[in-house]
């Protein structure tokens, strides 16, 4: 699978319109997801995350102008800081939903995806030290829950999950040019996250492993 890019004279990626989806994580850290579907595969083609200090409203310009750049005119996200996101947004021209799961149905319905080899992830540390940080908990009635070690944090991890949640739930046309990765490589298969978390199971294919 190639992933491909116009790139113009000033350095801009220029792109058609296409299927990308945005989310955004307005938590301790600020965090921001874009992802698209390919076919069967669910491609990550962005990846942000500002951590404090720092201006919100500054980093909810700077994400708008993210997503303008991916045709993205809709974000969605959680709750968690009230209407303070959706005003943001919205003065930017970016509609700001709200996610109708929680975050951990989010993690239950990303780690099949990432397991069955469906994720193509970006090479970014944080996001993959977070990933092998989850811990699945049982409760007495018998539910699954998803969440991060005590004292730990999952703010680009959850941005992931609702990224592919909301490209596997939603249908949308598949674009003639698709936007490379603004910072880092492809992993073609989870097996980096498999050998460090047991949640993530091992997936054997011939693109197995990160791409140099």
């Amino acid at each position: 699978m190639t992933i491909r890019m116009v790139l113009q004279e000033d350095g801009r990626v220029a792109l058609k319109d296409g299927n990308w989806r945005g989310i955004v994580e307005p938590h301790d850290s600020f965090t921001l997801a874009i992802a698209h579907k390919e076919d069967d595969k669910i491609i990550l083609d962005c990846i942000r995350e500002t951590r404090p200090p720092f201006s919100p409203e500054g980093v909810a310009a700077e994400f708008a102008a993210t997503l303008r750049r991916y045709r993205v005119t809709s974000v969605t996200g959680d709750r968690y800081a009230g209407e303070w996101p959706r005003e943001q947004f919205r003065k930017r021209h970016i509609e700001y939903r709200c996610a109708d799961r929680p975050k951990s149905d989010l993690y239950l319905h990303l780690l099949p995806a990432i397991n069955s080899g469906q994720v193509d992830l970006l090479d970014h540390d944080r996001l993959l030290a977070q990933l092998v940080g989850l811990e699945r908990r049982t409760a007495r009635s018998g539910r699954d829950s998803i969440d991060h070690q005590p004292n730990g944090h999952d703010d680009v991890a959850n941005a992931l999950a609702g990224a592919v949640y909301v490209v596997t739930s939603e249908a949308a046309r598949i674009p003639d040019f698709f936007p490379g990765p603004l910072h880092g490589e492809i992993i073609r298969a989870p097996s980096v996250l498999a050998s460090r978390n047991p949640l993530c199971k091992a997936h054997t294919s011939p693109n197995s492993g990160v791409k140099k």
